[in-house]
């Protein structure tokens, strides 16, 4: 019997809260697990929902943060210590924590994904934020990446932002793979049935679907405000980031007195598959996206994508006339709201379509020629 090489992922938290980098990493740990790589993933916090594969092992830690950076338990470090040398590969999701200055420490073989946190946009967090990062970038972190035997990028915009990033980027390795899901089969009618149970206003009706974090940087003002011109209903299905920001929106649609919106909390499995099969398109007025899984998992699903050019696969979705992009906005997504209402159901369907291909022949672990697996398969 041949034994499995094992490998180790390393990512703050795994709640669903945080969104595409949960997400990919679940996808892209079950493509590992079927091509005969064990994994661990070790997290500073408790899961909100377990993942059914007894090739994956969940190691939970506390963390606890200072001066705005996630410091993790002390605990941490030991075991890494103790258990460094079972682990072909480790891979680390995220910067700016402490968890990548133990690695450069104690591991030898370690890659990273930056998950767009050094994108220019970094800047518009403030000047205190910034300063400190900077600090940081010089003593430490920048360090921390030249070590590694790459930082894993996963588009060609990526990597563009990555080398024009508002820190010094020089002597750091990349590797750029092609980033996605795997294919989910869903049986329609069980996930539509659910949907409709769970949301039964929303049956016989049109509607577009926003699956994702409700967060600032999300745009979601801008696709609220758009709905007051559309004819159609919005179901906005995720976390609130904050208390400040529910608040905001909820008083914008009282204020506008806009009818068609509807919070929903977010949702897992044929419910959220039932929400995205009844939909007729997949919007978000996201001001910046460094992959964006809940397009791609859309995709999958043959969903026409209306978005924004700060969506790092905005050109795939151009490219294979899989949707529409808009500047991140309210006057511009507004107008191209308008304008996909008047298309015919044949030129949706079609655009439908074009979205599947996109998908199967750029973002499905399936059929990729250069994954993440591939990588690693490389490496160890």
């Amino acid at each position: 019997m041949i034994k499995k090489k094992k490998i180790l992922r390393i990512i703050r938290s795994l709640s669903g809260e945080i969104g595409g980098p949960v997400q990919g990493l679940i996808h892209s740990t079950n493509d590992l697990v079927q091509n005969n790589i064990e994994v661990d993933i070790l997290t500073s916090e408790l899961p909100t929902k377990k993942i059914k594969n007894k090739n994956i092992k969940i190691l939970k830690f506390g963390s606890f943060s200072f001066f705005g950076l996630i410091i993790y338990n002390i605990k941490i470090f030991f075991w890494i210590f103790k258990n460094r040398k079972k682990y072909k590969h480790t891979i680390i999701h995220g910067i700016w924590e402490f968890k990548n200055l133990i690695c450069r420490i104690l591991i030898k073989d370690y890659s990273v994904f930056v998950h767009g946190s050094l994108h220019i946009s970094e800047l518009q967090k403030g000047f205190i934020k910034n300063i400190k990062k900077k600090i940081y970038w010089n003593l430490i972190e920048k360090k921390n990446l030249i070590q590694a035997k790459y930082v894993i990028l996963t588009s060609k915009r990526e990597k563009k932002y990555f080398r024009n990033a508002f820190v010094d980027t020089n002597n750091i390795k990349i590797k750029n793979i092609n980033y996605g899901i795997k294919k989910i089969i869903i049986n329609k009618n069980i996930a539509q049935n659910k949907f409709y149970k769970k949301f039964p206003s929303f049956k016989n009706k049109e509607f577009y679907i926003y699956i994702g974090r409700i967060h600032p940087e999300k745009g979601c003002e801008i696709m609220i405000t758009a709905m007051l011109k559309s004819k159609h209903n919005l179901l906005i299905m995720g976390s609130f980031s904050s208390k400040n920001y529910e608040q905001k929106l909820k008083k914008l649609i009282y204020e506008k007195e806009i009818k068609n919106v509807t919070f929903s909390k977010a949702e897992y499995g044929d419910i959220k598959w039932g929400a995205l099969l009844a939909s007729k398109a997949f919007i978000s007025s996201t001001h910046g996206e460094n992959f964006g899984i809940s397009i791609v998992e859309s995709m999958s699903q043959a969903k026409p994508i209306i978005t924004t050019n700060k969506v790092n696969i905005y050109q795939e979705i151009l490219n294979y006339k899989a949707g529409l992009i808009s500047s991140n906005n309210i006057k511009n997504f507004t107008k191209v709201l308008k304008n996909f209402e008047k298309f015919s159901i044949k030129k949706i369907i079609n655009m439908g379509n074009n979205s599947l291909k996109c998908f199967d022949e750029n973002f499905n672990l399936d059929t990729s020629k250069n994954s993440l697996t591939q990588l690693i398969k490389r490496l160890i």
